[in-house]
């Protein structure tokens, strides 16, 4: 596997029905140094000029196409490097952690609502407002060393911000 430098991006998610998008929003997600490329935040929507989300989203239509990918939801996390848009994966199904909340929270969409509809081939498409309803940045804290924390500092103080939504603790 060749080792890709360059941002990530994920089309946080596609909605197809009989082969034609309903849905697909393209965010920025923040890694970690290489080689692990984990995941360390994300910008909902993305920061991308629009021709750039363009040409992500028809990469991953095309990958969605040559896969045989009709109908139902994809998430897709893909990289831009030198060489351009590169996919990273496809899954077929909705992106995890806070991707199904954001993309309701920025876009106003249900992605299991539409990827049930989508299943039992019910026509339509979501409704999406000209702009986003709102810009939302995620962060996850990421530890130096394996171990424990024993105190999380801050909190309160984080939460009195004006445009904090909510801490999750993921274990």
């Amino acid at each position: 596997m060749s080792k890709s430098k360059g941002n990530f991006y994920t089309l946080k998610d596609v909605v197809l029905r009989e082969g034609k998008p309903v849905y697909a929003k393209v965010s920025d997600n923040e890694v970690d140094a290489p080689p692990f490329l984990t995941a360390a935040g994300a910008s909902f929507p993305s920061r991308l000029p629009d021709g750039a989300q363009d040409q992500l989203a028809a990469l991953a239509l095309k990958t969605a196409a040559a896969l045989g990918f009709t109908t139902g939801g994809l998430h897709i996390e893909m990289m831009w490097t030198a060489r351009g848009p590169q996919i990273i994966e496809v899954n077929g199904r909705p992106g995890g952690e806070h991707v199904i909340g954001l993309n309701a929270r920025t876009w106003g969409v249900d992605l299991v609502e539409e990827q049930f509809l989508a299943a039992a081939g019910v026509p339509g498409k979501p409704f999406l407002p000209a702009e986003p309803l709102g810009t939302f940045e995620v962060g996850y804290l990421l530890p130096e060393a394996p171990g424990e924390y024993a105190e999380l500092k801050g909190l309160d103080e984080a939460r009195s911000l004006p445009g904090f939504v909510e801490f999750v603790h993921m274990q």
